[in-house]
């Protein structure tokens, strides 16, 4: 316990250093934290807490290498992060937390995937996050956090389809395909906000996603896909809010 306490000593040290602009500093922290849950991990390995511990500091170094910009850096450990906790899930196949904690990390390579460029790779993964959402939201059709998780999952697959239609720029069956699965995956997000907004008012922080949603949603409705001329997605169409 006493070598655990240590290691999330680090983790915690290394998020207000990253708040400070320290990034340099937090990775190297959070590198001496893994090293210990890694161990820990090694020595116990049928202890499924120890097993977390190690995905949590690994979503934690990307997390905080992804301010760096070495996306493909990043992804490697969201990607060993998911594995760990896919081999978790066999065990407990219905367990929210252990769906959450997948589902998280489809999300986040799936976010590395579409800022490198992998556009269909991302598609991929957010839906494979969305269906887990869902399959959350059958367990407790109460738990108003997961629809959140499913409004963020739909407006980031809403963005990469879109991304793949407004560079595609012609009239070819792949831009209309990819507007229409945007549309149809924004379109089912705005009522999910809406109903978010009807039931516990408008949180701040989803501001920016209810935001985009609606501009994408304009965008793709005006778009003449036999005219439409192609554009930086970094211009267009912003990353939403993580």
């Amino acid at each position: 316990q006493a070598r655990r306490d240590v290691a999330f000593a680090y983790w915690r040290v290394a998020r207000l250093l990253l708040a400070s602009g320290q990034t340099g500093e937090a990775i190297s922290d959070l590198e001496s934290s893994l090293q210990i849950v890694r161990a820990l991990a090694q020595a116990d390995p049928n202890n499924a807490q120890a097993q977390r511990d190690v995905t949590v500091i690994l979503i934690g170094l990307g997390d905080v290498v992804w301010e760096t910009e070495a996306y493909d850096h990043c992804r490697r450990y969201y990607v060993e992060a998911l594995g760990i906790r896919q081999e978790l899930l066999e065990s407990q196949p219905n367990h929210p937390q252990a769906l959450r904690d997948v589902a998280l990390c489809y999300e986040r390579i799936a976010d590395a995937d579409g800022v490198l460029g992998r556009t269909s790779a991302s598609i991929d993964g957010f839906r494979r996050a969305l269906e887990i959402r869902r399959k959350l939201q059958q367990i407790d059709p109460n738990d108003w956090n997961v629809r959140h998780s499913i409004a963020y999952a739909l407006t980031r697959l809403g963005e990469e389809h879109a991304r793949i239609a407004v560079a595609a720029g012609t009239s070819d069956e792949k831009a209309s395909e990819h507007c229409a699965a945007a549309l149809k995956a924004l379109t089912e997000c705005r009522k999910l906000w809406n109903e978010i907004y009807r039931h516990s008012g408008r949180p701040p922080n989803d501001q920016f996603e209810r935001k985009t949603v609606e501009r994408l949603i304009a965008e793709l409705q005006r778009a003449d896909f036999r005219r439409l001329e192609p554009q930086s997605s970094a211009s267009t169409l912003p990353n939403a809010s993580k």
